[in-house]
């Protein structure tokens, strides 16, 4: 049946089954498996993320097999895919489980690799900016998904604002109290209202909700210097200097990381709070 239809890949869900309580990293990402990826399978525009996933072989073979050039190569495979006129699907049904990394180093790493692989889709031939071939509701879905990273931007500004407002005592900005509430309160008690009403409807626990919120602040020094990384690399016409890798899932009893690798990628929240 697949040969003769135009489906190039289903997506099914990730789950793990190594999460502890609270889901302290937002492993779980249930927001993003669930009324995320559904709705964007309403727009054609579900994308592969690696696990759970299974292709058409002939689509594939059609493709001339994975997309290189990121190393996040089942993403830019599933644009490419979806340019040649093919489709997707995603099915949200629990059919595979696996472990998401449990130490603070291989959970930053494989999210370094995230941000590296879509900002090189981003800037590529296969851009969703660009890319021949795409709906404009796919254009939109994934140019926005790809280009979240560069929120770190603003993100980092705003969280040191009043850092800047304290050393100086200059105000970032001369607004009318009353306006103020009214511009930004309405903007923001409606945008939290609706991703509210989401979760409420889906019966998706709040918690998956704040845990996405939380990674978009400690995740944008990272995110950050992935955007820079990848411009660099991008103006200099380098190659990817962030080869692919297996995250590990596993640390063994006194075989962990350390204090000083953890260190290593959280000295930036400490020095903020310091």
């Amino acid at each position: 049946q697949w040969r003769q239809s135009r489906v190039a890949y289903v997506q099914a869900p990730q789950r793990f089954y190594n999460i502890p309580h609270g889901d302290p990293l937002g492993n779980a990402s249930g927001f993003f498996y669930g009324p995320m990826l559904r709705g964007r399978d309403g727009l054609g525009a579900c994308p592969c993320v690696g696990t759970g996933v299974v292709y058409s072989w002939h689509a594939l073979v059609s493709n001339g097999g994975q997309a290189v050039g990121s190393v996040t190569e089942d993403y830019k495979t599933s644009l490419q895919l979806l340019s040649h006129g093919l489709e997707s699907a995603y099915l949200d049904e629990e059919l595979a489980f696996g472990q998401a990394p449990d130490d603070v180093e291989s959970f930053f790493k494989q999210r370094w690799r995230w941000a590296v692989g879509s900002l090189q889709i981003l800037v590529s031939s296969s851009s969703p900016l660009f890319l021949p071939g795409l709906s404009l509701g796919q254009r939109i879905a994934f140019t926005a998904s790809l280009g979240q990273y560069l929120e770190a931007f603003p993100m980092i500004f705003l969280c040191l604002v009043p850092v800047l407002y304290l050393a100086s005592l200059v105000t970032p900005m001369q607004a009318d109290p009353l306006e103020f509430l009214i511009a930004f309160g309405l903007y923001f008690v409606l945008n939290r209202a609706w991703f509210l009403l989401v979760c409420r409807v889906d019966r998706l626990p709040l918690l998956h909700l704040w845990r996405g919120t939380q990674a978009a602040v400690y995740m944008a020094p990272l995110h950050a210097l992935a955007a820079l990384t990848v411009l660099w690399d991008k103006l200099a016409g380098l190659a990817s200097r962030t080869p692919f890798g297996v995250t590990r899932k596993k640390v063994l009893q006194g075989k962990g990381p350390g204090l000083g690798r953890g260190l290593l990628y959280t000295w930036p929240f400490i020095a903020y709070y310091v």
